[in-house]
């Protein structure tokens, strides 16, 4: 069976290109190790004013006991919640750096799911050079939409592949986000969100992602209202380049 095994540091985060999902597979394939991997169904990076996370979901052919022996050979891991021979609940500290393993039912293979909690340098890394990347400025061109990127930033994220089969982005291009504090009601909101389809008919709503989408200046568009836990209303945007 194998075993972990600490590897090197890479300088993975030093200089992302977040154009594909290689730096995130690459950083996780370095501090964890994939076990089983057959290929990669999606990933993401995303980030609040309080935590944040790194995501990677994969397929694998491999039994759930085969993969729960290797990740319970991580650094610190123990068994969390359940686990039997079909649930797969690990927990491990890589490096200061909080990992979950946990599966999904699948008919065809395993899917399993790691979440890793980025330590806060490494974790500085990637949020700035995210932000620098987030395109705002193709944003602000948007008439009406000005009013929602006036609010401090709460967070964002970047994905990749998670909506390969959604008819609201383009598979396999990255689904850029950024969310805002908003102080306006849910009802501004709304007039907001009527404004905007009247200045751009092509658009539509998702009631099952609760988004607004809108095709403008080349770009897909998705406007979002929410209200977290702690009660801070937002506005989360996302962006994704249409195609040549």
């Amino acid at each position: 069976m194998p075993r972990y095994f600490p590897k090197s540091p890479k300088n993975t985060l030093e200089k992302i290109d977040f154009a594909n999902s290689a730096w995130i597979e690459n950083y996780i394939e370095d501090e964890v190790g994939l076990f089983g991997k057959d290929f990669y169904i999606n990933t993401a990076f995303s980030y609040n004013l309080r935590s944040n996370k790194m995501v990677v979901t994969y397929a694998s052919q491999n039994t759930v006991e085969e993969a729960r022996e290797y990740y319970l050979t991580l650094p610190g891991a123990e068994l969390s919640g359940r686990n039997d021979e079909t649930s797969l609940n690990v927990t491990a500290d890589i490096g200061g750096q909080s990992l979950r393993v946990y599966n999904y039912f699948s008919e065809v293979s395993r899917v399993i799911e790691l979440t890793l909690i980025l330590n806060n340098e490494n974790a500085e890394l990637v949020i700035a050079q995210l932000e620098n990347t987030f395109p705002e400025q193709e944003l602000a061109q948007i008439n009406k939409a000005e009013v929602f990127l006036s609010g401090d930033i709460f967070g964002g994220y970047v994905r990749y592949d998670y909506d390969q089969f959604d008819g609201f982005a383009h598979p396999y291009l990255p689904i850029f986000s950024r969310a805002y504090l908003y102080e306006g009601s849910q009802e501004d909101f709304e007039s907001v969100i009527e404004a905007l389809n009247q200045a751009y008919p092509e658009s539509r709503y998702s009631d099952s992602q609760k988004a607004n989408y809108f095709y403008i200046n080349d770009q897909i568009i998705s406007i979002t209202y929410l209200v977290t836990d702690s009660g801070e209303s937002l506005v989360t945007i996302g962006i994704q380049q249409e195609p040549d």
